[in-house]
C-alpha cells in the first residue's frame, strides 16, 4: 500500500527506487520475501519500521505474485501483522494517498480486509473486501458516530491474484481493481488522523477483532 507522503504494503508486490518515481514517499512496502514458513518480514520503504507477525502469519511460497513468495494469512482472526503508530503512516484530510496491494482471496467472508489502523479506543481507516465489492472506510471522529465508507462492486474472484487500490485526489476517492476504476468517484470528507496502530491482515475496533484477511 501506499501513501504519498506515502505508504505501501503489499501482500505480494515488486518496486524498486529506479522504477516508481514517488518512492520516496513510500511509507512502508512489504514484499512478502523469504523462505517458506518464516515469521520475519521486511519493510523496504525509505522509512524502515519494525514489523510483527501473530498468530499464523508467515512468508508462504505455495503462492506468489513476485520474487517466489507471499503473505499468507489462514481464516484464523488472530493471523495478522502490526507497526506501531508513527508519523509516515498518518493519513490526513488534506493530503492525497494511495494504498495498494496485490491480493489472492482463499475464501469469502463478510469483509476480508487488506490493512487498517486503529487502536483499543479508537477507530481510523481501512481497506477491504466482500465478496462482491471493494471498500474504503475511514472516521471523522474517531468513533462510530463518525463512520463513512465508499464501497463499489467489484468481481474478485477466489484463487487469482489482483491487483486494488484506494486513490484519494482532493476531495473523492476511487477504488481500483487491476488498474480498472470499480464504479463512480466518492466524496472524500475530514479524516480523523490517529496514533493507532497500523494492521495488515486485521482490522481492530475498538479493541476487538472484527474480521481477518483470509
Amino acid at each position: 500500500m501506499r501513501i504519498p507522503h506515502g505508504l505501501r504494503a503489499a501482500l505480494a508486490g515488486q518496486v524498486s527506487s529506479g522504477g516508481d518515481p514517488y518512492f520516496n514517499n513510500v511509507s512502508l512496502l512489504l514484499h512478502g520475501d523469504g523462505t517458506n514458513g518464516s515469521t520475519t518480514f521486511v519493510d523496504s520503504s525509505p522509512s524502515l519500521k519494525t514489523i510483527t507477525a501473530a498468530g499464523n502469519a508467515q512468508i508462504s511460497t505455495s503462492q506468489s505474485k513476485f520474487g517466489g513468495a507471499s503473505i499468507r494469512f489462514t481464516a484464523d482472526s488472530t493471523d495478522h501483522l502490526s507497526t506501531p503508530a508513527s508519523s509516515s503512516l498518518q493519513i490526513t484530510s488534506a493530503e492525497d494517498f494511495t494504498v495498494e496491494a496485490w491480493i489472492y482471496l482463499l475464501g469469502n467472508r463478510t469483509y476480508n480486509y487488506f490493512v487498517s489502523k486503529g487502536g483499543a479506543s479508537t477507530r481510523e481507516w481501512a481497506f477491504a473486501a466482500g465478496p462482491t465489492n471493494l471498500v474504503f472506510y475511514w472516521s471523522t471522529n474517531g468513533g462510530s458516530s463518525g463512520d463513512s465508507a465508499v464501497s463499489r462492486a467489484a468481481t474478485l474472484p477466489l484463487n487469482t491474484w489482483m491487483h486494488v487500490a484506494a486513490v484519494k485526489s482532493g476531495s473523492t476517492i476511487k477504488l481500483f481493481k487491476d488498474g480498472q476504476q470499480q464504479g463512480s468517484d466518492g466524496a472524500f470528507t475530514s479524516i480523523y488522523s490517529g496514533n493507532g496502530t497500523f494492521w495488515v491482515g486485521r482490522f481492530v475496533d475498538f479493541g476487538a477483532i472484527s474480521h481477518s484477511l483470509n
